[in-house]
């Protein structure tokens, strides 16, 4: 079967997509990965994929904004008919949306695939060309047609049996009787975030021993090893990492955004968290955010007080990981086999 994944964006969009297809491709069937993908090319293609990128603006009602869609639609269906596509899965973002409508016109099967409890707009939009609707939480399932609704969690590259070694501390130059904390503000790292924390470090080592991992995204000289050096912390600082299983592994909180992959992620390691949505996402974030902290894992902050954003983290820290978890809630509200259920959505579509 060939099998196109229409995505861009960000990683929140792109890494389901790529783990779906990695599975796809073990079973034999040929996966095409198309969108606005050219950022992230390196990534996509160390798994094998064969990449068509097109350049994608976000959907508007202007001449310019019309004329880029109908030339990112006509792209797309030269594409798919020179390698007679069959399946067609919209993963969001305004860059899927040329792919899905060039598929519908000819003839494939098309699913859709909900990241977020609060769907984006083009998953909005794209709903009624939709064969089947693969939505990450059940409470999704309000915003689609429901006889097209299968609730199949969010895809995510672990499985949670990671375990914390000596060789993961050292690697990291930290120390094993240390607390950890891990922060992060998505693939495309977060001024905000790192702002917040690194004005927070005078308050949270007054009464409270910890060491840093830190992802700060790229060009931000807001954290630096120095700030760190000059307070006397144990830090190691990434601008960005491919493989977060290690630093999930040692975290003992995380500190992140909460992005629908992110908050997978920390459901699957079941790590503490201070969750801090992205404001400008409108409801998406703060609705993962709230998915999260219902199973006792997370707390949610907001605003820029460094005073109180040290307090609920030091809670959080001080928190007993048994006692705080409700393992009913979690295991309802995440799947853990996302990518063998979605694959079988995906089989079934063209059957």
């Amino acid at each position: 079967m060939n099998i196109a994944l229409a995505t861009g964006g960000s990683l929140g969009h792109i890494m389901p997509a790529v783990l779906l297809g990695k599975n796809l491709k073990e079973l034999g069937h040929n996966v095409y990965m198309v969108g606005a993908l050219r950022r992230w090319s390196n990534i996509i293609s160390s798994y094998g994929f064969e990449i068509y990128p097109v350049e994608a603006k976000p959907i508007g009602f202007s001449f310019s904004s019309l004329k880029a869609l109908f030339n990112s639609y006509t792209n797309f269906r030269d594409y798919f008919k020179t390698v007679d596509i069959s399946v067609v899965v919209g993963f969001g973002s305004y860059a899927s949306v040329p792919g899905v409508i060039a598929g519908k016109s000819l003839g494939a099967a098309i699913i859709l695939h909900e990241q977020n409890v609060v769907p984006g707009r083009a998953n909005k939009f794209l709903k009624i060309m939709a064969d089947r609707i693969a939505i990450s939480f059940r409470d999704t399932s309000k915003y689609f047609p429901k006889k097209k609704v299968s609730f199949t969690g969010c895809p995510c590259v672990f499985t949670g049996a990671i375990k914390r070694t000596a060789a993961m501390y050292s690697y990291y130059g930290l120390q094993e009787d240390i607390k950890t904390i891990l922060v992060f503000g998505g693939s495309q790292g977060s001024k905000g975030v790192n702002q917040l924390f690194i004005n927070s470090l005078n308050e949270l080592k007054k009464d409270t021993l910890f060491q840093v991992l830190h992802i700060c995204g790229n060009n931000d000289d807001v954290v630096q090893q120095d700030v760190y050096n000059e307070l006397g912390l144990k830090a190691c600082i990434f601008p960005f990492i491919d493989d977060m299983g290690p630093l999930y592994a040692l975290a003992d909180v995380v500190v992140a955004r909460s992005g629908a992959l992110t908050v997978t992620e920390l459901a699957t390691f079941k790590k503490k968290a201070i969750l801090l949505p992205y404001p400008h996402a409108g409801a998406h974030q703060l609705q993962n955010a709230q998915l999260l902290k219902d199973t006792g894992l997370a707390e949610i902050f907001s605003g820029n007080n460094p005073v109180k954003f040290a307090q609920a983290l030091k809670q959080q820290l001080n928190k007993s990981l048994e006692k705080c978890i409700d393992q009913k809630i979690l295991q309802e509200s995440f799947k853990t086999n996302a990518v063998h259920l979605l694959t079988e959505e995906v089989l079934c579509a063209n059957s």
